[in-house]
């Protein structure tokens, strides 16, 4: 697994897309209709996963996909290097959809503070849709590149996008100066001082 730039495989250059993140069941079927539409737009996917070895269970289930085996966190600066894209879902069941508007995945937050693009591929109702459409009327220029349906029609037009060089580097640092404001832990920990500081001032701590 080299460098997305600089790798030639069966004599041609593939970007590489890297999903790091849940494997649990609802995330098949967005991951597997992501896998085949990179495969058509001649792209590389990997997929890391956390957990236990049922997972790979999971895995096997999404094709075609480079599985790069269980993950350690302290990886994930490395991983990013090697990285043009990385990709988020979240499920598109119905059954999901109180889970699906309210839980903001971590690892989306893990990947943001890198600087890379990222491709969501969500409801229009996620929690991750909602915040970044928030973000790009805030910023004026989107944060990911955003995907609210599984077709391979939606995704191979964001693919085509993806594939500027400009554009990829335009979102991530979009992406990271929004992680900055909502996420950054030193940040995060200085309002929650400032909030201590407060009650404690008013008698409440």
């Amino acid at each position: 697994f080299g460098s997305a730039s600089q790798r030639a495989i069966q004599d041609r250059l593939k970007p590489v897309a890297v999903y790091f993140g849940s494997l649990n069941g609802s995330y098949v079927p967005p991951l597997t209709c992501l896998a085949e539409a990179l495969d058509a737009a001649r792209w590389d996917f990997a997929v890391t996963w956390l957990g236990d070895q049922s997972v790979r269970q999971q895995v096997e289930k999404i094709r075609p996909v480079h599985d790069l085996g269980w993950f350690k966190i302290e990886g994930l600066p490395s991983l990013a290097e090697q990285t043009d894209v990385f990709v988020a879902v979240q499920s598109f069941e119905e059954r999901d959809r109180l889970t699906t508007s309210v839980n903001f995945q971590s690892k989306f937050t893990q990947i943001a503070q890198f600087g890379k693009a990222v491709l969501v591929v969500a409801p229009s109702w996620s929690s991750i849709s909602r915040w970044a459409k928030e973000k790009q009327a805030n910023l004026g220029r989107p944060v990911v590149e955003l995907v609210e349906d599984c077709s391979h029609a939606s995704i191979k037009a964001a693919l085509a996008r993806l594939e500027n060089d400009a554009y990829r580097a335009e979102i991530g640092t979009a992406l990271r100066e929004a992680f900055l404001a909502d996420f950054d832990p030193a940040q995060l920990q200085g309002q929650l001082e400032d909030s201590l500081r407060k009650l404690a001032k008013d008698g409440v701590a």
